[in-house]
């Protein structure tokens, strides 16, 4: 926001045009943009960015549906997200839209599809500690099945992975401070995690992390 972008872009849709052309212009893959319904509730100027945009050839469009002075609070607009998918079929019947904003499970995602006929979700929060979202609305969509739950196994397990892979990336110290807010929401909804997660905000390595996990595990009562 300081440097005048994010969110600040959506106070000046003449500069989204422009950013969206000169990438165009330098480089042979698809671009795509996410906004906002606007910057607060007395400026909603979804279709005026979006103007912008397909002026400056963007491939696709995300529109999270709050607006900016929103953040996360309130509830997001889908019925914004259908009137989008709308207007941009008539302009350009090409560019797939895809809908963000209150996505937390593969339930969600079939309702936004099928309530605003948008081509697409984009999830965000939603996949912070369950990177199994997209899978169970795979499964949900194609299928027809409804995971319920994960246990506490498979969430810790997959919580180890995602650590050291985010360790190669950028180092075992920082991964694991990184890690902090993603291991918590891994342990959301388990009963008798609270002391986990009280150590894992504290754990600054790999070893520590495994040992928390592994005590975890040993103490939740057999899961089905």
């Amino acid at each position: 926001m300081k440097t005048g972008a994010g969110s600040a872009l959506l106070r000046f849709p003449d500069k989204i045009h422009d950013i969206v052309h000169l990438i165009k212009h330098s480089c042979d893959i698809p671009v795509s943009v996410k906004i906002r319904l606007g910057w607060d509730s007395s400026s909603l100027n979804y279709h005026e960015t979006t103007d912008a945009a397909l002026a400056a050839g963007v491939d696709m469009i995300t529109m999270h549906a709050r607006t900016k002075a929103m953040g996360y609070s309130g509830t997001a607009d889908w019925s914004a997200l259908a009137d989008l998918k709308h207007y941009v079929h008539n302009r350009n019947p090409k560019v797939p839209i895809f809908g963000s904003g209150d996505l937390f499970s593969a339930r969600a995602a079939q309702e936004m599809l099928e309530q605003t006929g948008v081509d697409g979700v984009m999830f965000a929060r939603g996949a912070m500690g369950n990177p199994f979202i997209f899978t169970d609305t795979y499964n949900l969509l194609t299928k027809g099945e409804e995971t319920v739950y994960h246990t506490t196994r498979e969430r810790v397990t997959t919580l180890l992975r995602q650590l050291h892979l985010m360790g190669n990336d950028i180092g075992e110290r920082l991964a694991c401070r990184e890690m902090r807010k993603h291991a918590t929401a891994y342990l959301k909804g388990i009963h008798h995690a609270s002391k986990a997660k009280q150590a894992l905000v504290q754990a600054n390595t790999y070893e520590q992390y495994e040992t928390i996990c592994a005590h975890l595990v040993e103490e939740t009562p057999q899961e089905l």
